[in-house]
């Protein structure tokens, strides 16, 4: 026999089950658009960053390896973006360096570009890696042909951006994941609390057919709703008073039969 406590633990896990899915559901496209708007903000800000460059000016084409290096920082500085420098050819001419690195006073004073370009960058995900070497970066890049003929006929690409996205993500990702929980509880008890309601009479009708089956035909279950399960157990009352009146009415059918053929038999004996 089921326990009878199966009705109640089986509506519940089906509420939780439905909070569940929706919950991961809705987490699912706010992730997903969450994400697409960082990712979409993140090369904004690499672009940012390169036209920032850019109007800062290239190198000579006859700069030196040192000249190139500082060239490289300075602009790493502006843009908040690691910057390498290509040739025709995709040789690396200069790279700036990861940003968590690098250290502004290797410019001295030959840097190219004025302090100030480092206060106006534009900060479209807020502040940037300078000082907050701890943030992670953007897996993202950029590749920029600065001009007609580009440098050297070469190119610039820009990467390891800030990826303040990535933290929001998991600020928001954690959050949800919480709420989730808290919506999977309160689901699951509110399943269990209409279960209760619900299996409460279911009980009582089950108890009452059970002790039917036992042989004690008066048994009845308790009519205390007015709903389905209300008329369910008022046609089991009805079929259990009927069956009892029928049992009740062939016992004595079978009691007076039984008495009429043992007063045959008596009278049989008497009159020899």
């Amino acid at each position: 026999m089921r326990s009878r406590g199966s009705l109640r633990a089986h509506l519940a896990l089906t509420y939780a089950g439905i909070a569940a899915l929706t919950a991961v559901i809705l987490g699912g496209i706010l992730l997903g658009v969450l994400g697409e708007y960082y990712a979409r903000t993140e090369t904004q800000y690499l672009q940012a960053g390169s036209r920032r460059v850019l109007e800062q000016g290239l190198p000579s084409v006859d700069a030196s390896q040192s000249e190139l290096a500082r060239w490289a920082l300075s602009a790493a500085i502006v843009a908040q973006a690691r910057v390498k420098l290509y040739a025709e050819g995709g040789t690396l001419l200069a790279d700036s360096g990861s940003l968590q690195n690098l250290d502004p006073s290797q410019l001295g004073e030959r840097g190219h570009g004025e302090r100030r370009e480092r206060e106006g960058l534009p900060r479209p995900l807020g502040e940037g890696f300078i000082g907050r070497g701890g943030q992670p970066s953007s897996s993202r890049t950029l590749k920029v042909v600065p001009g007609p003929d580009g440098y050297y006929g070469g190119y610039l690409v820009f990467s390891e951006a800030p990826a303040s996205g990535s933290d929001a993500l998991r600020s928001v990702g954690q959050t949800w994941a919480l709420a989730a929980l808290l919506a999977v509880v309160l689901a699951a008890g509110a399943g269990y609390w209409v279960s209760a309601r619900i299996s409460r009479p279911v009980l009582a009708l089950t108890d009452a057919s059970d002790r039917m089956a036992e042989g004690e035909l008066s048994a009845r279950a308790p009519v205390e709703r007015d709903d389905e399960i209300g008329r369910l157990a008022e046609s089991f009352n009805s079929m259990a008073a009927r069956i009892e009146t029928t049992v009740v009415a062939l016992r004595r059918f079978v009691a007076a039969a039984a008495f009429s053929a043992s007063s045959r038999s008596a009278w049989r004996a008497v009159s020899g």
